[in-house]
């Protein structure tokens, strides 16, 4: 797991060249392009979310970023720049498809702080919009 922090950049980083990118290209077209470079992100990060989801190493919240570790430890991290997609996108429907497995396995409640309240604060809006 000793690639999850630059796993996490890159993830933020892909996040905001395609928002860059959208950005200049919304001047000269449509609506219906106005977020296709986003659009276009997004699997990118399902898919690192489903690496680091689905490994089989144990996860030991708090343990150093070393080669033995689990890489479940960028899942909150990666999960929030999912929402962050998935609201500026309005496909809320796919959030439920990030929350069941996270609360399922706790990984909500361990990790590093500034992780587990921007968490909270997209869980927050997405109940603001289903009226809960």
């Amino acid at each position: 797991n000793w690639l999850v922090p630059a796993l996490i950049t890159v993830c933020k980083t892909t996040n905001r060249v395609a928002l860059a990118a959208d950005q200049q290209t919304s001047n000269r077209s449509t609506q219906q392009q106005h977020h296709a470079k986003l659009q276009k992100a997004v699997p990118i990060l399902q898919d690192s979310y489903s690496k680091t989801f689905n490994d089989r190493t144990e996860y030991q919240p708090g343990a150093p970023f070393d080669t033995m570790g689990s890489k479940k430890a960028g899942v909150l991290a990666i999960v929030n720049i999912l929402f962050g997609m998935y609201f500026r996108l309005n496909i809320l429907r796919l959030c439920k498809n990030l929350i069941r497995p996270v609360e399922t396995r706790k990984l909500h409640e361990s990790g590093g702080m500034a992780d587990m309240v921007t968490y909270r604060f997209f869980i927050g809006r997405l109940n603001m919009f289903e009226d809960q």
